[in-house]
């Protein structure tokens, strides 16, 4: 399995051989009349139908919520485990994301086109290609793939870790828990073998039913993953 997938390939807050946190947590989702906080955002003035949308861990840390505006989707937040804010996706007036914030960088996301890998729906730019079943978006810096193996696996085990750094011959830097789309998946980083130009890359990886999505995004530095990781905020499971 691994072998196909390591020609394509990772960051996290955690070292690669520490637990991954907030995994065994439950979140729940609850509807705010606002929220407070930069990162760690929390909810305030629960209401039966606010405009904020929030789906929060046990200590009432808010995981990635949903802003609207006249009944209309306008904005979604996401966090990682620790709080930090992750991404923000802002909705146009179509309902369709318009742009991603990944830190300080704004990707314009209006032009990206829609695949559906294995039943989950990726904007991403660009004309894909699809080789064993791997779809493949790359321009000059990055490229960023997904892949779905009918097969279960427990990208959380230290045996999945192991593997990854054993087949696609990385450095294992980081592995850390986030959410795709409401679904707990890992995501690990790794530095690639020289080939001329130095590379990081990014992996996330989602049991989801009886398969498993892998998503990876390999850049020529650490600013240029940021294509990789708006890919990743605007999968949707729907």
């Amino acid at each position: 399995m691994f072998t196909v997938f390591c020609l394509y390939m990772g960051l996290a807050s955690a070292a690669p051989d520490q637990p991954f946190p907030r995994l065994e947590e439950r979140i729940r989702d609850r509807s705010y009349g606002e929220v407070r906080g930069e990162g760690p955002v929390y909810g305030r003035y629960r209401r039966r139908s606010g405009p904020i949308h929030g789906w929060t861990w046990p200590d009432g840390v808010v995981e990635h919520y949903e802003r609207l505006e006249d009944g209309r989707l306008v904005e979604v937040r996401r966090f990682g485990p620790s709080g930090k804010p992750l991404s923000a996706v802002v909705f146009g007036a179509q309902g369709t994301p318009v742009s991603v914030k990944i830190g300080d960088n704004d990707v314009d996301v209006s032009g990206w086109g829609v695949r559906t890998v294995a039943g989950v729906t990726l904007m991403a730019p660009g004309v894909p290609e699809t080789v064993d079943g791997a779809v493949t978006w790359s321009a000059e810096g990055w490229s960023v793939t997904a892949l779905a193996f009918a097969e279960a696996a427990d990208p959380f085990s230290d045996a999945f870790r192991d593997a990854l750094a054993s087949h696609c011959g990385c450095t294992l830097l980081d592995r850390t828990t986030t959410w795709l789309d409401g679904r707990p998946a890992a995501r690990y980083q790794v530095r690639l073998p020289d080939a001329g130009v130095p590379q990081v890359g990014e992996l996330w990886a989602v049991q989801s039913a009886e398969q498993l999505l892998l998503l990876a995004s390999v850049a020529d530095n650490r600013e240029t993953l940021v294509t990789g990781r708006a890919v990743a905020a605007l999968l949707d499971w729907k």
